[in-house]
């Protein structure tokens, strides 16, 4: 009778050794499918971090407005944020601006390293993108970057609006006020100008309250001024301007500013 009972053990560790190599495999391919998410997800981060600047010797009375001001100047951007003290208000000497593109972050450094405001030089320096660490390490600088990157959004959450297409009438940040004013307060408004000093063909207009900015957007948005259509949108909307191929982006715009000129010239003569 030993000899059935040992066939019988050996079965039994056969499909012992069966499970656990189904085991084993089920482990290592959900171990690799969660690699290649974290690869996926430091891929994700490393290229936000690239369109991202840090900008350093800031002045006390710097606001996210006044930064916002001064690169929108040049490029498009999708938020700026001066970090400032809880109880003073006042400006800790650092901020942080997103560009649409890293094409754009990078030269905006360029541009704006060693700008003057307010007889203070900016500091600019492109965010580097971080490497992930191993074990516990590696999960604490992934929860403080998403932590650091939740911060920064929520404080963005300005009802901020971008509008392309301006006619070359619209000269002055006043007449892009007047075309919102029915929509509730505005709070600010930008037109930037490019190198020559001739404005580029966009604008930026800060309401009070995101249900006025989307009152304004339905209200705005395809009207036809002087013969221009103008597109209004969010200006801080990720989606819109991740899904937006960027050399479409980038020919829109420079079609935009020739025009913008043409037309400048012609109103000149």
């Amino acid at each position: 009778m030993t000899p059935p009972r040992k066939k019988q053990r050996l079965s039994l560790d056969a499909a012992e050794v069966k499970a656990a190599v189904e085991t084993a495999t089920e482990a290592a391919v959900e171990s690799n499918a969660v690699t290649k998410v974290s690869d996926k997800e430091s891929e994700i981060e490393a290229a936000a971090q690239r369109r991202s600047l840090f900008v350093r010797s800031l002045p006390e009375s710097a606001t996210s407005e006044s930064l916002t001001e001064i690169f929108s100047a040049s490029f498009p951007i999708k938020h700026a944020v001066a970090v400032t003290d809880k109880e003073s208000k006042k400006c800790k000497g650092y901020g942080f601006v997103t560009f649409a593109d890293a094409e754009d972050c990078q030269k905006a450094k360029e541009e704006f390293n060693g700008f003057a405001v307010d007889g203070k030089k900016l500091r600019c320096e492109v965010a580097e993108p971080r490497h992930r660490e191993k074990g516990a390490a590696a999960q604490s600088a992934g929860e403080k970057f998403r932590e650091g990157q939740a911060k920064e959004r929520a404080a963005a959450q300005v009802p901020r609006l971008i509008v392309r297409n301006l006619p070359w009438s619209i000269k002055y940040p006043d007449q892009l006020a007047k075309l919102f004013q029915s929509y509730g307060k505005v709070k600010h408004t930008v037109l930037p100008k490019g190198k020559t000093g001739l404005l580029r063909g966009f604008g930026f207009v800060i309401m009070r309250g995101r249900p006025n900015a989307e009152k304004a957007i339905e209200g705005v948005n395809g009207k036809e001024i002087d013969g221009r259509q103008l597109a209004v949108d969010w200006a801080v909307d990720k989606e819109t301007w991740e899904n937006t191929p960027q050399e479409e982006t980038k020919e829109t715009d420079t079609t935009m500013e020739d025009a913008t000129e043409e037309d400048a010239a012609d109103g000149a003569d």
